[in-house]
C-alpha cells in the first residue's frame, strides 16, 4: 500500500514537472522571432518566426499535444494520489500505451526542431558569429532551449511509464 502510494505521488510530481517543461517550451518557441530591418518599400518588415519552417511548426504542435495530454493525465494522477494507489489492470495498460505515444510525439517534435536548428547553425556559422547575426543566434538559441525542454519532458514521461509498468508488475 505504501509503495503504491509512493509511486502515485512520484507519477504526479513527474507529470507536474513535465507539464511545466512543456509550457516553457511552448512559450519559448512561440516567442522566438527574428526582426528584419525596416524597409520603407515594404508594408510590413519580413519577420522570421516558427511559422516559417515546418519543423518548428511540428515542434510547437508536439508541445501543445503533449501539454494537452499531460493535463488530462494529471487529473487521473491526482485521483490516484487521493485514492492512495496506482492504476491497475486494463486502465493501467491504457495509460502506459498513451504515455508511450505521447513520449514519442514529444521526442520527435524536439528532434525535428533540433535537427533543423543545428543544420542552419552549421550552414550559417560565420554569419551567426558576426554582429549582424545576433538576432539569428538568439532565435536559434531559443529553439535549442525549447527542444531541450521537450526532450526532458519526454524523459519525464518515460520515467512515468517505468513507474506504471512497475506498479502493474507488483
Amino acid at each position: 500500500m505504501a509503495r503504491s502510494h509512493g509511486l502515485a505521488v512520484a507519477t504526479l510530481v513527474l507529470r507536474i514537472f513535465a507539464l511545466a517543461l512543456l509550457v516553457a517550451s511552448i512559450v519559448l518557441i512561440a516567442t522566438a522571432k527574428i526582426y528584419q530591418p525596416f524597409n520603407p518599400s515594404l508594408v510590413a518588415p519580413p519577420n522570421f518566426t516558427f511559422q516559417d519552417r515546418y519543423a518548428y511548426q511540428y515542434l510547437l504542435s508536439a508541445g501543445v499535444i503533449g501539454c494537452a495530454y499531460t493535463m488530462l493525465a494529471l487529473v487521473f494522477a491526482a485521483i490516484n494520489v487521493a485514492r492512495r494507489k496506482m492504476v491497475r489492470g486494463s486502465e493501467g495498460v491504457f495509460f502506459i500505451c498513451a504515455d508511450a505515444v505521447c513520449a514519442v510525439i514529444i521526442a520527435t517534435g524536439a528532434a525535428a526542431g533540433l535537427g533543423v536548428a543545428v543544420q542552419y547553425q552549421e550552414i550559417n556559422q560565420g554569419f551567426l558569429d558576426s554582429p549582424a547575426g545576433a538576432d539569428y543566434k538568439k532565435f536559434y538559441d531559443q529553439v535549442d532551449a525549447s527542444c531541450a525542454l521537450l526532450l526532458v519532458a519526454a524523459l519525464c514521461t518515460l520515467f512515468i511509464i517505468g513507474n506504471s509498468a512497475y506498479s502493474l508488475a507488483n
